[in-house]
């Protein structure tokens, strides 16, 4: 698979991630708040630890473009870094610009039909830090998608 069509798809799965914690909220009342930013480049990455853990250090500029990127999203909004919108397959993604922005925002669907996106569950697991899932709020800025 092409890096246009990964990045296109992980638009895609970006949005089904957003429709599910719709219908999860309203099935069940919760109140989740999702935004997503997105960034496509280089980045290193430095692990370091013992036997007990492992630790990861992830640097360059396409970390700061998805800071960036997540930084301008709203609720329930797909942002997508300069690089990234394109990367992408532009004539499948129907975007808004941003104002002052060079980074985009995702207009609710993405019109790829032939790729599939497959988002575990509508549950969310049991934190790695403590605490009960969807009752905490974790940031979480990256996605990223290595191709060799």
């Amino acid at each position: 698979m092409q890096l246009k069509s990964i990045i296109t798809l992980v638009i895609r799965c970006s949005l089904k991630i957003h429709q599910l914690f719709r219908l999860k909220e309203s099935e069940e009342g919760l109140e989740v708040r999702v935004k997503i930013g997105l960034a496509a480049g280089h980045i290193s990455m430095l692990v370091f630890g013992d036997e007990a853990r492992d630790f990861f250090l992830v640097t360059g500029q396409t970390v700061d473009d998805v800071r960036r990127a997540q930084n301008l999203a709203q609720v329930n909004d797909v942002v997508l870094s300069p690089n990234c919108w394109q990367l992408c397959d532009r004539s499948l993604v129907e975007i808004e610009r941003i104002p002052d922005a060079r980074a985009v925002k995702v207009c609710g669907r993405c019109r790829l039909r032939e790729l599939r996106c497959s988002v575990p569950g509508t549950t969310c697991p049991q934190s790695p830090w403590g605490g009960g899932g969807l009752g905490r709020t974790l940031r979480a800025s990256a996605c990223y998608i290595l191709a060799r």
